[in-house]
């Protein structure tokens, strides 16, 4: 069975507020599941109990190659301080 691990609704990187109405952003879930892991994205008005959305499958070495990806990406956003205002809740 399925753990998830972690799951926010994050916005849409092109209008961050939803100005147009039109971009409500997606839910993001990480999963382990039978010692692999999950990245799966949802559509916002899409129903996350009905809708597959996209998903995919990383092994553990390519879950810690894509850890290593993100952590440089922070490591390279930080300190800009851009000081964006948390827009993520938790689904």
């Amino acid at each position: 069975m399925a753990s998830k691990m972690y799951g926010k609704l994050l916005p849409n990187y092109g209008d961050l507020d939803n100005v147009t109405k039109s971009a409500p952003g997606y839910r993001v879930y990480v999963l382990e599941n039978d010692g692999g892991v999950s990245l799966q994205m949802i559509h916002a008005d899409e129903n996350p109990t009905t809708s597959e959305g996209s998903a995919v499958f990383l092994t553990v070495d390519e879950a810690k190659e894509l850890i290593g990806g993100l952590q440089d990406a922070v490591d390279r956003a930080e300190p800009k301080n851009a000081n964006h205002k948390s827009r993520g809740t938790d689904c």
